[in-house]
């Protein structure tokens, strides 16, 4: 009997595990993936955030207006390519297209989270590398259209 019960716990422990470790983003040279549910339920949810490249890299959740996809998001980041002055380190206003809720910023090779509390509604992850060139460069990793 104990074995059986063993058994079964340690056949949880992976799926428990996959889930958890299923809601990640990536930022890597060629780009920032996701891998997680795209409809996750409002509250309370963390993204695993690591940082593959050589540079200094940041991952935020955006809120979308209502109506729009991340199709209707790309025009406003490239009339915006930079969240941050370097000459200051102080924000940039943001664009009245969309509203950052929570940013991550993650060393090179190195893991953090992204934890976030959101109604319903659509948001965008987005992931920015600062590469020390003259302009950022910025990757949509995934729509996020969170549910009731």
């Amino acid at each position: 009997m104990a074995v059986a019960l063993l058994t079964a716990a340690v056949a949880l422990v992976p799926m428990a595990c996959g889930d958890l470790a299923a809601t990640r983003a990536r930022l890597t040279n060629d780009g920032c993936t996701y891998n997680g549910d795209t409809s996750p339920a409002a509250g309370m949810f963390t993204i695993e955030v690591e940082n593959q490249t050589e540079f200094s890299g940041s991952f935020v959740l955006l809120s979308l207006p209502e109506g729009w996809t991340v199709d209707d998001l790309q025009p406003a980041l490239d009339r915006y390519p930079r969240q941050f002055d370097r000459g200051t380190g102080t924000p940039l206003p943001e664009p009245p297209d969309y509203q950052l809720l929570v940013r991550s910023d993650v060393e090179a090779g190195a893991t953090s989270a992204l934890p976030a509390d959101v109604p319903a509604g659509t948001y965008a992850l987005v992931c920015f590398v600062d590469d020390d060139l003259p302009t950022e460069q910025i990757y949509i990793a995934e729509q996020l259209d969170v549910t009731e």
